[in-house]
């Protein structure tokens, strides 16, 4: 069976509801689906197949290691399947901007 990671902060290292549906469906299809800590040191990357960004909500916290940690990603050669280039786009919000000039509408009261 395949591994595969849920990226994941340590508010949730046991992984949110929907996520543990998820786990339920990949398992279906052949996947171990384990959490993932980001930030944890000493993760198992080589261990696993693949590795899905999910509830790293605390990365705006720490964004100089996140980006460090999706560089890391890249580099040992585990396969992201969020794509890092949209991830570092994400990361700062300016996308928001981008969106709004090409017609978007944005409303703040609509941010978290």
């Amino acid at each position: 069976m395949k591994k595969i990671a849920l990226a994941t902060c340590r508010e949730f290292a046991l992984l949110t509801a929907d996520e543990k549906l998820l786990t339920k469906s990949l398992r279906e299809l052949g996947f171990d689906a384990q959490p993932l800590i980001w930030d944890e040191p000493g993760q198992p990357l080589g261990e696993v197949a693949g590795v899905v960004i999910r509830s790293c909500w605390d990365y705006h916290k720490k964004s100089g290691e996140f980006l460090a940690w999706l560089d890391r990603l890249e580099t040992t050669g585990v396969k992201v399947l969020n794509a890092p280039t949209v991830l570092r786009w994400n990361l700062d919000k300016i996308y928001l901007r981008e969106l709004a000039e090409r017609g978007v509408k944005i409303s703040a009261d609509r941010l978290v």
